[in-house]
C-alpha cells in the first residue's frame, strides 16, 4: 500500500507545482462570435488586401507577426496599429520554441516586441502565438515564457482552417477562390466554430506554391460575408482577465 500512497503524493506535488508556473491557454471566445486570429505576416503581398476587406467590414482581428518580416516592411506594421487592429508576437523566425534553448526562446520573442513596439505601447496581459502551436502543453517553454513576462498568455486554436495547404496543386486563381468557397462553407457548417479561436494566415511561412499568398485575403473575404450571412459576429481576441481553469493546460 505504500508505494501507491507515494505515488499518488507526487503526481499531487507535481500537478500542484505546474499549475503554479503554467499560463493560461486560450481556444475560445464569446459563444456567438468567430475570434479570428491571423499569423505569419506581415507582408505586401496580402496585408494591405487584408486591411482593407477588414475596414470596409468594420471588422477588426487579432494579428500574430513575425518579427524577421515586421523588420523587413515595418510601414506595414504600422498600417495594421493605426487601424486599430492588436498586434502581437509570434516569434522571429518562425521555430519551434519547445526546442530551443531558453536563451534563444528569449531573443526570439525580444527581438519580435521590439520591431512592434515601435508602433504601439507593449500590451498587457500580453498574448502570444506560439510557432505550429509548439509547446503550449510544455511545462519547461511555460516556465520561459512566466519569465519573460509574467502577464503573457498564450493563445492557441479551437478552429484551425489549415489554409496554409489550399493553394498546393492549383493551377489558376479561379480554382484557388473555389477552393476557398468550400473551406468556408465548411467551416461555416460545423458546430465547433461559433465560440471558437479561429486560425489564419495572413500569408503563410515557407509554402511553395505560386498562389500561397492569395489564399488569406479570398478566404477572408469569403468568411467575412458568409459569417455575416449565418448571424455570426467577426472580431479580436481579448484577453483573458481571470482565465477558468479548464483553459490551463496542466
Amino acid at each position: 500500500m505504500r508505494q501507491p500512497m507515494l505515488e499518488a503524493l507526487r503526481m499531487k506535488v507535481k500537478n500542484t507545482f505546474a499549475v503554479r508556473h503554467s499560463l493560461p491557454v486560450l481556444t475560445t471566445g464569446p459563444r456567438r462570435k468567430i475570434t479570428l486570429t491571423l499569423d505569419d505576416g506581415p507582408t505586401p503581398a496580402a496585408t494591405p488586401k487584408i486591411l482593407d476587406l477588414l475596414n470596409r467590414h468594420n471588422t477588426r482581428a487579432t494579428f500574430f507577426l513575425l518579427g524577421s518580416r515586421a523588420e523587413r516592411w515595418p510601414r506595414l506594421v504600422q498600417s495594421i496599429a493605426e487601424a486599430g487592429h492588436p498586434v502581437y508576437a509570434h516569434g522571429y523566425s518562425h521555430v519551434r520554441m519547445d526546442e530551443l534553448s531558453p536563451e534563444a526562446v528569449i531573443e526570439e520573442l525580444d527581438r519580435t516586441e521590439a520591431s512592434l513596439s515601435r508602433f504601439r505601447a507593449t500590451p498587457s496581459p500580453y498574448l502570444l502565438r506560439l510557432p505550429y502551436g509548439s509547446g503550449h502543453h510544455c511545462e519547461r517553454v511555460h516556465r520561459l515564457l512566466r519569465s519573460w513576462r509574467a502577464d503573457c498568455q498564450i493563445v492557441h486554436w479551437r478552429y484551425d482552417m489549415k489554409d496554409f495547404l489550399l493553394a498546393n496543386g492549383c493551377g489558376s486563381y479561379l480554382e484557388l477562390r473555389e477552393r476557398c468557397c468550400a473551406k468556408v462553407s465548411q467551416a461555416l457548417a460545423s458546430r465547433r466554430l461559433p465560440g471558437s479561436i479561429m486560425l489564419m494566415h495572413e500569408d503563410p511561412l515557407d509554402v511553395d506554391a505560386p498562389l500561397a499568398s492569395a489564399v488569406g485575403p479570398l478566404l477572408l473575404e469569403e468568411l467575412l460575408l458568409g459569417a455575416s450571412q449565418a448571424g455570426l459576429q467577426i472580431g479580436p481576441l481579448e484577453p483573458r482577465c481571470r482565465p477558468a481553469s479548464r483553459q490551463r493546460p496542466f
